[in-house]
């Protein structure tokens, strides 16, 4: 007897601010016809786009994950944003563990993990989802500052201007490529490295768009 799961998986994108980091993970979204998706949208974006519920309570988040209720949901919460990403972590793990199938987004990852193991509830997220069918899209500008347990389960990297070489050194080391590879991105043009973690491979694209002039 052999036990047969259907997989999520883990994307991760990496890039300077306003690199198309946002844009290519609602891309990869859309090409998977989830139902349901959850967003801790750090920045109060994706809750500006058509379709999505914007959720401020915690209180109610709790309820839709726990009742099974499909749809896009964008939780924008102030305050300790390392505790609240934990709550959301809990809810979201309990909606995939129940409910299965589903898309969950953790926005600047940086700005509330730490370098190192992920904390308990991002944890499971990050190792302990994807048989139960949920996909996960962590989302940072600088990767040696957000946790490294997303990265290593990660099955796509997707690399964007970075700011510094630091960072492009840190990123390069992690799919064979040259730091001035990954520096020399073209910002205007999107370009960006799609990593396949499994085949071992890295190739070069661009979003399906031009930079407007003034962005």
């Amino acid at each position: 007897m052999t036990l047969k799961t259907i997989d999520g998986q883990i994307r991760v994108y990496s890039g300077r601010s306003r690199s198309g980091k946002t844009a290519k993970c609602k891309i990869d979204l859309d090409a998977q016809n989830f139902e349901t998706v959850f967003v801790f949208d750090i920045e109060a974006q994706w809750c500006e786009i058509k379709g999505y519920k914007k959720i401020t309570s915690l209180t109610e988040f709790k309820k839709i994950c726990k009742s099974g209720k499909k749809g896009k949901y964008a939780l924008v919460v102030n305050g300790d944003m390392r505790k609240k990403h934990e709550e959301f972590c809990l809810c979201v793990f309990h909606y995939a563990d129940y409910f299965g199938r589903c898309a969950i987004v953790s926005e600047e990852l940086a700005s509330y993990s730490s370098a190192g193991k992920a904390s308990d509830a991002w944890g499971d997220v990050s190792r302990r989802v994807l048989k139960r069918g949920a996909w996960v899209f962590a989302i940072s500008q600088r990767w040696a500052e957000a946790d490294k347990t997303v990265l290593n389960n990660a099955g796509f990297l997707y690399i964007f201007q970075p700011a510094t070489m630091l960072d492009a050194k840190y990123l390069a080391e992690k799919v064979n490529l040259k730091a001035d590879e990954v520096f020399n991105l073209d910002y205007d043009g999107y370009e960006y490295f799609e990593c396949n973690f499994a085949k071992r491979t890295a190739v070069r694209k661009n979003l399906p768009f031009q930079r407007k002039k003034g962005d």
